[in-house]
């Protein structure tokens, strides 16, 4: 079960609420110089110091199959230019952090920070969409290396 607070799992499983869930997006590529904070929400927010501009955007979740690993997108409107110039001009993928808060606490990470990177950007002059992944461990050979001779001459 993950570390949330009381008044998260409250606020989440209420038919009714007062308070909002914000999504806080980190888009960051070091070859570019892209560096963005995105929150969806009405208003810009400071977390812990830094400031999320506020930026309609919608991470779409597919639905669990038994084939494969599932695709998440992400699709952020197009309205800053930064992100298209990035994808134009960068050829490794953006990296993405993605954690939430809730608004009447937004300096209190309830889930995340979730570490994506970006792939597949396709553009239009309405929004800028890609498909988050994160890291495969599932499929990482282990053990990483072979226990021969030549790499590991002391336990022969």
């Amino acid at each position: 079960m993950r570390n949330m607070s009381e008044d998260f799992r409250k606020e989440f499983y209420a038919p009714q609420t007062g308070e909002a869930l914000i999504t806080l997006l980190k888009v960051f590529h070091a070859e570019s110089g892209v560096d963005l904070r995105l929150c969806n929400n009405h208003t810009d927010i400071v977390h812990n110091g830094e400031t999320f501009s506020a930026l309609n955007f919608r991470i779409m979740i597919p639905p669990d199959t038994e084939e494969g690993m599932p695709k998440v997108s992400l699709s952020i409107d197009n309205v800053d230019r930064q992100i298209v110039h990035a994808a134009r001009t960068v050829h490794t993928p953006m990296n993405i952090e993605m954690a939430i808060v809730l608004s009447n606490d937004v300096n209190t990470v309830e889930m995340g920070w979730f570490e994506f990177l970006l792939r597949n950007v396709r553009y239009d002059r309405y929004t800028v969409s890609g498909d988050l992944w994160y890291e495969d461990v599932m499929n990482d050979r282990f053990p990483k290396d072979e226990f021969i001779p030549s790499l590991f001459p002391g336990l022969f």
